[in-house]
């Protein structure tokens, strides 16, 4: 995604990419470390939202460089509400159990990651006004098919990102429950692929609309290369 980004965004969005991924990436490792201890991630996350609100000085490198990026006069106030966005999905991570989650909460988890990163990624590529319902499609799209590939690593991690209501408050073990849900969610997903794609061709400006692009086909291409629904460890 670092090269599509290069190509697709003036040096300066460039930039500012790399400042908001590079802080994600950073704060996302804190909250996924095994083994963590909950109420410091949950200090940690809180924190966070602070340095995000400039209500305290940043100190770590990667909350300097986020605090630069949403410094900036003309692309920080349009960057504030996807990072703010993102900043959520840490903290629903830091506050969760480790067993199925309800569907509505899965889906809001899928909507705040991914309509984050399709936000950041259109400002910093010179999207015009906010972005299309086709590129937060195939964001939510990419998303979801993330935690599909991911769904093993997640669980050794804490999370399981699988609907409560079909599956109960314990995570499943593999078999045909689990396989039936996982080529429905599959089939779901790609149906918002499609959808997504078929829209995108009204993106302005070309750059904007050859990054989304890219995003949904690569995240589709993984969807479908996957052995079979069943996501494992990438």
């Amino acid at each position: 995604m670092a090269v599509a980004l290069a190509l697709c965004c003036p040096p300066q969005g460039f930039r500012l990419a790399c400042a908001v991924y590079g802080y994600f990436r950073w704060a996302d490792d804190i909250v996924d470390t095994p083994a963590r201890d909950g109420l410091a991630v949950q200090r940690f996350v809180r924190r966070q939202d602070e340095i995000i609100r400039g209500a305290i000085a940043p100190e770590h490198p990667a909350e300097r460089a986020l605090r630069w990026a949403l410094a900036r006069p003309s692309e920080g106030p349009r960057l504030q509400p996807a990072v703010e966005r993102m900043a959520q999905a840490l903290t629903y991570d830091a506050q969760r159990g480790a067993g199925p989650i309800p569907a509505a909460e899965l889906q809001a988890q899928v909507e705040r990651i991914g309509d984050a990163f399709v936000g950041a990624i259109w400002v910093c590529s010179g999207g015009e006004d906010q972005p299309s319902e086709p590129a937060l499609l195939l964001a939510r799209a990419a998303t979801a098919t993330h935690m599909l590939r991911d769904r093993i690593e997640d669980q050794a991690l804490g999370y399981c990102n699988l609907p409560q209501e079909r599956f109960g408050a314990v995570t499943p073990a593999p078999g045909p429950a689990l396989d039936a849900w996982l080529t429905q969610r599959a089939v779901e997903v790609d149906g918002w692929f499609a959808e997504g794609l078929a829209g995108a061709e009204a993106i302005q400006p070309a750059r904007t609309r050859k990054l989304v692009r890219l995003l949904g086909q690569r995240y589709r291409k993984a969807l479908v290369g996957l052995e079979s629904p069943r996501a494992h460890p990438s």
